[in-house]
């Protein structure tokens, strides 16, 4: 009796403790043995939970809501045993047999208490099994039986929001975004002061690709009914606030994307993803000296993290660090091996700092993993070209213009290859003689007529400012840029940033 007293106040630490000394004077008490099992799933201990309704199902086997808090258990087990299988050594096949049997198991209650239940139509329970059971399809990624079970939840009764929440997750899941919103807007009418289904919503769009500036907007004013209606100080704000930060992030709002990561920090300081968001914004914002800063900050709180190093890099570039770059993106390969966005941006540090092998060796290991990534036969064109292997240079640099709709860039990045390599044969003209000079000409002409094809592919309003950062910048082009004036544009020149190469 103590022990329900702590059970109505949802002490279930307390209450939990005095079930346990009534089970040691009576070790058979039913109901002693049933309330501690719910105690000990509302603490995340399922396979007490189990053990408990395992006894109580020895003595009633016809209690159909015993068979859903066992199925819900065996559920439980499954899914902790799977954040096992993610770090478990030597086991993994054990463990991945532990988690299916688990999952039948709970599967064989579920279908049990419904059996229990075939005579009692529009019994409240049946509610509770077919949105527990379509949970645990969700979990295992058996879409349709979920979305079957918690369309017969709704039917038997539409008036509790579980259901429609659930096939919100069911849709979200299956790529189905406009259908899930819709389903949450259900639960919400049902339960409109519950933050999770505001929360939930505005999920949808923050993982959505795409979507319009519209719906945002709804997910913003959901991100802040949720923060409304959330405990003051809960830890569950720190995500709302980044991911406001990031659908403000995605619509240009950059120094309000700040504030928004400056809130999520206020509740948890160590908060990773509003870190990487707030590191982002300053680095668009070319405030490399505060992105440097707070890369350095929390990487001395916390451990080493592939993104904080590669961002960090990034900002070096930004400051022609390029001996900084490389060696954070060294330290961000260790921890993410084989990334070949990481390879390639090392292969232009090296190039940049005349470490042409050592670039080769990047662009090489990066189209090894990727054989189509144009990025990366610029790169190894620009490392041939310099290492005097012309005619594979040029190559290369046909190579990256192969592969798909080639952008402004990778158009400007082969023709540099070409002017470098009309360069490097010119060198060699007074040895081979003509075939020589006349590959020097081919060079050329394809070199202008890329930068013309540069230029033309960005906004009329960027090719002025363009022309006189990048292209009259640029040493490579030196030896045509007389043969580059009749493709001047003549757009007045406007302030902002050019692309880097």
């Amino acid at each position: 009796m103590i022990g329900q007293e702590h059970y109505k106040r949802r002490d279930w630490a307390g209450s939990l403790k005095r079930f346990d000394a009534a089970l040691r004077l009576q070790p058979d008490h039913f109901w002693a043995q049933a309330l501690s099992a719910i105690c000990s799933l509302q603490l995340q201990h399922p396979t007490e939970a189990k053990a408990a309704l395992n006894a109580c199902l020895s003595r009633e086997d016809g209690l159909a809501w015993l068979y859903v808090l066992r199925g819900f258990a065996s559920g439980r087990i499954a899914s902790q045993a799977r954040g096992v299988d993610r770090w478990a050594r030597g086991r993994v096949d054990a463990v991945r047999q532990d988690v299916e049997g688990q999952f039948e198991a709970a599967e064989f209650d579920y279908r049990k208490a419904l059996e229990l239940l075939r005579d009692r139509p529009g019994d409240e329970l049946q509610y509770v099994v077919w949105v527990n059971r379509g949970l645990m399809w969700l979990e295992r990624g058996r879409f349709a039986d979920a979305e079957s079970d918690l369309r017969d939840a709704v039917r038997l009764n539409d008036r509790h929001f579980q259901a429609f929440a659930a096939l919100a997750e069911v849709y979200q899941q299956q790529g189905r975004p406009d259908e899930a919103v819709a389903e949450f807007g259900k639960a919400i009418a049902l339960r409109p002061d519950w933050a999770p289904l505001y929360r939930g919503r505005a999920d949808v769009t923050v993982r959505r690709k795409g979507g319009t500036s519209e719906q945002r907007r709804a997910a913003l004013r959901d991100l802040e009914e949720s923060v409304r209606l959330e405990s003051p100080g809960s830890p569950v704000l720190a995500r709302d606030h980044t991911n406001r930060g990031r659908l403000l992030y995605r619509d240009g709002r950059v120094e309000e994307s700040l504030a928004a990561c400056d809130a999520a920090l206020a509740v948890v300081p160590d908060y990773l993803d509003a870190h990487l968001l707030r590191i982002g914004a300053l680095l668009d914002l070319r405030r490399y000296d505060e992105v440097i800063r707070s890369c350095d900050a929390v990487l001395a709180k916390g451990k080493p993290s592939a993104d904080l190093y590669e961002l960090r890099g990034l900002a070096r570039i930004g400051r022609r660090d390029f001996a900084g770059a490389i060696e954070d993106d060294t330290l961000a390969l260790a921890l993410r091996p084989g990334s070949i966005p990481l390879l390639t941006r090392r292969g232009w540090s090296y190039l940049v700092s005349n470490a042409h092998e050592l670039a080769l060796r990047d662009f090489e290991e990066a189209l090894r993993l990727d054989p189509s990534n144009a990025d990366a036969y610029n790169g190894r064109g620009t490392a041939r070209v310099r290492l005097g292997r012309h005619r594979e240079a040029a190559a290369d640099a046909e190579q990256a213009l192969r592969h798909g709709e080639p952008s402004s860039r990778t158009v400007y990045n082969a023709a540099r290859v070409y002017a470098q390599a009309a360069s490097v044969s010119a060198s060699e003209a007074r040895r081979k003689g003509r075939d020589a000079v006349l590959a020097v000409v081919r060079y050329q002409d394809r070199a202008i007529a890329l930068v013309h094809e540069a230029v033309e592919r960005l906004p009329a309003e960027r090719r002025a400012l363009f022309w006189r950062d990048q292209v009259l910048a640029d040493p490579s082009l030196r030896p045509i840029r007389h043969r580059l004036r009749p493709f001047e544009p003549t757009t007045a020149v406007t302030s902002g940033p050019t692309p880097r190469n």
